[in-house]
Parts: C-alpha cells; structure tokens; sequence
C-alpha cells in the first residue's frame, strides 16, 4: 500500500500489482524490477521413482515415487518377495504387507517413522483386527502413529485379501530414491 497525506490525513492507496509472469532465472525477474538478497535459485527435485527387489509390479508401476522430501507409494500387498507368492490368510497377508512398507520405506531412503498416512484396502471388514495387530507392532507409540484410513475394496486379484499404499515425508537422508532403479 502507498500512502499520501490527503487534508491533513494519512491515506492508503492500493498498490498496483505485477502481472502474472513465468521467468526462468533470475535475470529475468530482476528486468521486472525485483531484487534478490541471493542469487541461488531453488528448484524443486524432479520426480524419482524406485523399486524394491521382489516387490516390483507387473505393469510399468514404479514401487514408490519421490519428489523433494515427499515419497508415495504404490499398491503394497502380503507378497513374500523372495517368492513373490501371496498366503491364503489374512493374518500372514498384513504382515506380510507391513514388512514390504519397512522395504520400501528403506529403498526410500526413510523408515517408517516417515509415514504421515496409510490407506488400507481390504476384501472383509472384520479384516480389522488382524491389522491392527500387525499395526500396533509397528507403530507401538499412540503419540506417533500415521493416518490411517482403510477401505473396503472387493476387486483384488488371486487370493489378495489386503493392500495399502503410503506417503511419507522423508528426511535428509534418501540414498536409494536419489539413483536410477537399473543402477541397484
């Protein structure tokens, strides 16, 4: 706002605003009539997707995705990796399931304590409890645990029962996120 004094009182008059514009670097801005106290321009890191041995889709889905601090995932299943062979019960499912979120956390370069949100698809609702029992292992402290929202969904493949997808926001360190998946 400007001001200008006006009989004797102080007046506010709007200020004209720039017009939108899209400027490359600095110099760009700078012929606009900005000044900058550095002259470091801070991009955003593009997107790196990566995998996760033994946990890779069928189709062309990397198994997370990370952006600056900001990684989701995929579809996680109760996939054994080693075997890539899903068990027919629920209970060995959802742990199953949790240990691929610790691999993909870790190929993330994070770990669990990363995640601020996971969303649960299940075939049955009464699936719950053996969730929450593989959850609690997980994530003991109630004063530190992700979101959590699960969903009922009855369009799973073969003998899956349950899956989930995370995101996290990772820390400083992201070593595996930061490499081409061919390079590991």
């Amino acid at each position: 706002m400007s001001r200008a004094r006006h009989r004797g009182r102080l007046q506010t008059a709007p200020t004209v605003c720039k017009p939108i514009v899209f400027c490359s670097d600095h110099a760009d801005w700078e012929r606009l009539g900005y000044t900058f106290a550095s002259k470091e321009i801070r991009h955003v890191s593009r997107r790196r997707s990566f995998e996760v041995p033994g946990l890779q889709h069928e189709n062309p889905i990397p198994m997370g995705c990370v952006i600056g601090p900001f990684m989701m995932s995929s579809g996680i299943f109760g996939m054994d990796p080693e075997t890539r062979k899903i068990p027919p019960d629920i209970d060995s499912q959802c742990k199953l399931m949790l240990a691929n979120v610790r691999r993909v956390m870790d190929a993330a370069g994070g770990s669990v304590d990363d995640i601020i949100k996971m969303v649960v698809w299940t075939k049955d609702k009464t699936f719950k409890e053996a969730l929450n029992k593989e959850w609690l292992v997980m994530f003991p402290d109630p004063h530190s645990r992700p979101a959590r929202h699960t969903m009922l969904y009855d369009g799973f493949s073969g003998n899956t029962l349950i899956q989930c997808e995370i995101i996290a926001v990772l820390g400083e360190k992201q070593p595996s996120a930061q490499q081409p998946s061919a390079q590991r």
